[in-house]
């Protein structure tokens, strides 16, 4: 979709190396946008993820209207808007 600087879980939990990566190419200037399935395992996921992303850098979650959505049914479109229109 042309949106930089993007990683894919392929899951719900965010390892102890994943966080490490993320805290190496960030500071407390970056920002994170957490978008997970909603479902229960999404949520919890996103809860999860965002305590123990917050102490280093600003973690927005987006939550999702409808249960059951997935970011991969995001329209080009939708995913730059929620993205604040940067690539």
């Amino acid at each position: 979709c042309g949106v930089k600087r993007v990683v894919a879980l392929m899951g719900s939990t965010l390892s102890v190396a994943q966080v490490e990566l993320i805290r190496k190419h960030t500071d407390s200037r970056s920002q994170v946008i957490v978008m997970l399935d909603e479902d229960d395992a999404g949520r919890a996921g996103r809860e999860d993820i965002v305590q123990r992303l917050a102490p280093w850098l600003f973690v927005k979650a987006h939550i999702f209207e409808q249960a059951g959505q997935q970011p991969e049914n995001l329209t080009p479109e939708e995913l730059h808007n929620l993205c604040g229109g940067a690539p």
